[in-house]
């Protein structure tokens, strides 16, 4: 399949898996437990921050690193980390941390970014930005998708599904418990009929009540999960970011 060409059928999409699925023969296996955090080496996480329509003043956003102990973020383990011209923001951290980043910046929806799998050793970069979204544009999509304005009485949880190579995965569908409204990215719009993910890996849930929720990623194919299921919170006016990778 052509990059930038958007499947039209599901025969389609299954096409593109064989060459890029060859480490999922084995299921997701849990994490080994490490050393708490004071004891375990120092790990940087590097992001870019990008704007999502137009330019975003990168001088007052911040990223800050959080635990999963702590869902209103009270104790952040990292002070507040301004990104530099270009977006990029270096966060450290720790060998096996599990937590978030909490990302705000004016104008922008707040967001909170949750990864996968702990962190490993070194640094890690993360292959795609995080986009920052205007206020304006979240109730626009509102609108739209839901013919009101949930938001910011409630949150959005938007999942990115990444491949062994880093690459978006196309045919690969998102659970949510408790249920809330879905969607996929067809091409440059979100659809609400869609049931799984196409070539750019992305789909979501909005309206989704504040709280603890339990999100999951299966490779439509076979039902195998890409990775072990995540669980996040979710703010009333905030992004719950996810990225599923194997």
């Amino acid at each position: 399949m052509e990059p930038g060409v958007v499947a039209e059928t599901e025969t389609e999409l299954l096409e593109a898996l064989p060459e890029r699925w060859g480490c999922l023969d084995e299921p997701p296996v849990p994490p080994t437990p490490l050393a708490g955090a004071r004891s375990a080496p120092r790990v940087v996480r590097s992001l870019q921050l990008v704007g999502f329509i137009g330019s975003t003043d990168m001088s007052a956003t911040t990223v800050r690193g959080c635990t999963v102990r702590d869902p209103a973020c009270m104790s952040p383990i990292t002070p507040p980390i301004t990104p530099d011209a270009d977006g990029w923001v270096d966060v450290p951290l720790y060998e096996g941390f599990d937590g978030y980043l909490e990302i705000t910046s004016p104008g922008a929806v707040p967001s909170m970014l949750f990864y996968g799998e702990p962190l490993t050793n070194g640094r890690n970069v993360d292959p795609e930005p995080a986009f920052l979204v205007e206020m304006e544009t979240a109730l626009t999509f509102d609108r739209l998708f839901l013919g009101r304005e949930a938001f910011p009485n409630t949150g959005v949880i938007n999942i990115r599904a990444l491949d062994c190579q880093n690459m978006p995965a196309p045919a690969v569908q998102f659970r949510l418990e408790p249920a809330a409204v879905g969607w996929y990215y067809v091409g440059e719009i979100p659809v609400g009929t869609a049931q799984q993910t196409t070539e750019s890996g992305v789909g979501g849930f909005s309206d989704v009540s504040p709280g603890t929720v339990v999100v999951t990623a299966e490779l439509v194919e076979t039902g195998q999960q890409l990775a072990l299921p995540q669980s996040v919170f979710v703010r009333a006016g905030w992004f719950t970011n996810i990225r599923f990778r194997h």
